[in-house]
């Protein structure tokens, strides 16, 4: 509810709309409307963009007033934050990692920035390899082949007589990715 007071008083103090606001950061005026009545609140990820089109900073749209205080005081200003944003954003977190989180698991985009950089064995395929793959077999081809599920798409690293010979490859590139090798050369 505090969150959503905060964000109808400022938003009538810009003279702004429900229907603005909601425009100004993707949502709809009834979403809006239900943050204002305590029906829901936004998702953290919103907040920086509501006190944006708010023309607010995060700290005053949460109601936080800024003091001098002294340096030593470190250990307090975190425990008025923490108390602060406990009872400002009850669930909002947890909500925004739910939402969040199986989409991040469930991406191809490497995590913490690593991915390992596969060579194919004819040396004209280099692929990022982010922890997704398979072996698939091509009736068309009568080949084995390694599907690596990459950032930019799937890629099929071709040409394997066999499904153990493939496998074998594959144990080969999720080993390296593993030990987090830059490169390796099938």
């Amino acid at each position: 509810m505090f969150i959503g007071g905060q964000i109808a008083k400022f938003r009538k103090e810009k003279r702004m709309t429900q229907e603005q606001l909601g425009g100004a950061v993707g949502v709809t005026n009834r979403t809006v409307s239900k943050w204002e009545s305590g029906t829901t609140s936004p998702g953290v990820d919103l907040i920086p963009s509501i006190a944006s089109a708010l023309g607010v900073s995060t700290d005053r749209l949460f109601g936080i007033v800024t003091q001098d205080i002294p340096e030593d005081s470190s250990g307090g200003i975190r425990i008025a934050v923490q108390g602060a944003l406990s009872q400002v954003l009850p669930g909002a977190l947890e909500e925004a990692l739910d939402d969040l989180l199986p989409e991040y698991l469930n991406s191809i985009q490497p995590k913490d920035g690593y991915s390992l950089l596969v060579l194919s064995r004819d040396g004209l395929t280099v692929v990022p390899f982010c922890g997704k793959a398979s072996v698939g077999y091509h009736k068309f081809s009568e080949k084995w082949s390694i599907c690596i599920s990459s950032p930019g798409g799937n890629v099929n690293l071709e040409g394997y007589e066999s499904e153990k010979e493939a496998s074998d490859d594959l144990k080969r590139i999720f080993t390296s990715f593993s030990n987090k090798l830059a490169r390796i050369e099938l």
